[in-house]
Parts: structure tokens; sequence; C-alpha cells
């Protein structure tokens, strides 16, 4: 087994990356491209061939990532033209319709403290309906207000991100 891992090459299974004394950053960058996705991973589950096993390092990462996760049941992919994005293009954007609104995953940012998003041309902007912009970090459970402004069809958001990530979410009243 030993064998496998070093010739799979360390990181590239996500079993590897959620063990015990591996850097929480490789396990927070699987977890980032589940979200990015739109991907619900399966969690830790004890005698499964196919999960990660069960251990307090996996155990948290999953907890920390599960308000995401919760918050993308029912999401659809929001396909518009050139919808979203985020300024100096170094973070990976996506956009998803919920029934609340919209979320937008901004993640594998990296050392990056903060992010710009632009949102362009979702019907509800044009609409002229009230927007409220929102964001949650990994190991958090509550949203906080976020910081946005609008103008026609375009909203802008400034992003802080926490271990390289946020997920906004927009909530159309």
């Amino acid at each position: 087994m030993a064998r496998q891992r070093e010739a799979a090459g360390k990181g590239s299974d996500t079993g590897w990356v959620f063990g015990e004394g591996n850097p929480v950053e490789e396990a927070d960058a699987v977890l980032q491209k589940f979200v990015y996705l739109g991907v619900f991973p399966m969690g830790p589950f004890p005698q499964s061939d196919h999960a990660v096993m069960p251990n307090p390092t996996a155990d948290r990462l999953y907890l920390d990532y599960g308000p995401m996760f919760e918050a993308m049941r029912g999401r659809k992919w929001a396909l518009l033209p050139h919808a979203v994005s985020v300024e100096g293009g170094s973070a990976k954007v996506n956009l998803f319709k919920v029934p609340s609104g919209y979320l937008i995953p901004v993640m594998l940012g990296g050392s990056i403290s903060s992010f710009t998003v632009t949102v362009r041309g979702i019907p509800e902007i044009s609409a002229g309906k009230q927007i409220h912009g929102e964001f949650i970090h990994p190991g958090e459970t509550d949203w906080q207000a976020g910081e946005f402004s609008e103008r026609v069809n375009v909203i802008t958001l400034k992003v802080p991100l926490q271990r390289g990530c946020a997920l906004v979410r927009l909530l159309v009243e």
C-alpha cells in the first residue's frame, strides 16, 4: 500500500490528503474543488473501501465545510454567459441557482486575503429585485453580511477569504 501511495504521488488521491499529519492546505484544496464544482463528497465512513476513513482530521475538515455543502442543496448550474468573474483571475468562481437566490463559490485563492467578484446579467438584477449578499468561510456556522455595490445589470462584491476561499450567497427578495 505504501508503494501505491508513493507511486501515485502525495496528495493525488483524496484518501491520502485527509490523513493525520498531512498539511490541511491539501485537504482544503480537495474540498474546495468539490464546492467549486457543486459536487457533494462522500463523508468519512468506517470500513468502506471507497470513502475517507474517519479520523479526527478528516472529521474536522468535513464539519468545517458542512455549512457550504448544506447551502448547495437544490443547486442548479446558472448557465449564463460570463455571469461571474474574479478580479485577477487567480481564484476559481462559479455560479449556481438555489431556491433563495444564487451561490458563488470563490475557491482555491491560495494566500490572497480577498478578491473582487463581479456578477453580470442575472435576471433578478435586470428586474430590479432587492439583492442581499453574504458569505461564509470554512469552520464558520453563521453567514456574514457582504460589502457589495450594484450598477445596471452588474453587482460587485468584495469577498474576504479564509483558508483560500469563501462561499457567497446572493439572496433575492
